[in-house]
């Protein structure tokens, strides 16, 4: 239990230290338990600038899509150089406060949220991939639909049926509910399913929209001066701004979230002020506890 405590003292005292004294202490301190704290300290402290480098540099970024994508489609005179992208601006603004609403009436956990979010990402990518596979997918299954429908129920004169079950009785059976269709490529992650209803809900309205202003983009038009084509960029923009979106809802819904303290923390303050009692105070190296 000492050896605990006065740990606890080393790591305190060697916590506060500056970034140019550590660095200089790696060289010259024998102690080889000061040693490896004060490494490990300066791994972590780099790792967390690293860090919020990338994310000030992300942020950045999102506040300047973010008031890209919220402007009123800009000046007449200034399009986009992509045709895409002016495609893109339009359908945000037309469906971004429908998916904002639903997104933030799911308020009593944050399961329902995320279920939201994974649900709304799925449905976008798996309609834009149906749409490149066969673009006239949709509307020749659903007539190929009708026709087998009304040769089923033509039944020729005098034909004996010798099956007890109805044509078709089986496929019937193996249908999946339109809730679980929705959810196909995000099986067994145990999803939140208000959350997955209310993406499905929400996805119905703004469907015919997104696949309106994606069939308007020719597949194999490449962007002059660049590898992608029209569709390329629309389905990567789409998909991100759709993300940072989410992630804007979220902090809306939780803007002054603190993080709570751990255990730990509580420690590491209280280790703090001991040593502000006995200030300078280091425990020699033949004292040092071993590892």
């Amino acid at each position: 239990m000492n050896n605990v405590k006065s740990l606890k003292k080393v790591i305190s005292h060697l916590i506060k230290e500056s970034d140019n004294q550590r660095k200089s202490l790696l060289k010259e301190d024998s102690n080889l338990l000061r040693s490896f704290v004060r490494h490990c300290i300066h791994e972590v402290k780099l790792e967390i600038k690293n860090t919020e480098d990338k994310e000030n540099l992300l942020r950045k970024y999102i506040g300047t899509i973010l008031n890209e994508a919220e402007a009123t489609g800009g000046a007449p005179d200034t399009p986009s150089d992509i045709t895409a992208m002016n495609f893109l601006k339009n359908l945000l603004k037309n469906i971004v406060p429908s998916v904002e609403e639903n997104y933030k009436e799911l308020t009593s956990t944050k399961k329902q949220r995320i279920s939201f979010r994974k649900h709304i990402l799925n449905a976008v990518e798996n309609l834009m991939n149906n749409l490149d596979a066969d673009p006239e997918a949709i509307e020749r299954d659903e007539l190929e639909e009708l026709t087998l429908n009304v040769a089923q129920d033509e039944t020729p004169e005098g034909f004996i049926d010798i099956y007890d079950d109805e044509p078709g009785e089986e496929e019937k059976a193996e249908e999946l509910p339109p809730e679980d269709e929705f959810s196909k490529g995000l099986e067994g992650r145990d999803l939140d399913k208000t959350g997955r209803n209310a993406a499905f809900e929400s996805f119905k309205k703004i469907q015919n929209q997104i696949e309106n202003e994606y069939s308007k983009l020719d597949a194999d038009e490449v962007i002059e001066g660049r590898e992608e084509t029209e569709r390329e960029i629309f389905r990567d923009y789409l998909l991100l701004n759709l993300k940072l979106y989410f992630d804007k809802f979220e902090e809306d819904l939780t803007p002054d979230l603190q993080e709570p303290e751990t255990p730990s923390e509580e420690e590491f303050v209280r280790a703090g002020q001991e040593r502000d009692q006995t200030e300078d105070e280091l425990i020699p190296p033949e004292e040092t506890p071993a590892i």
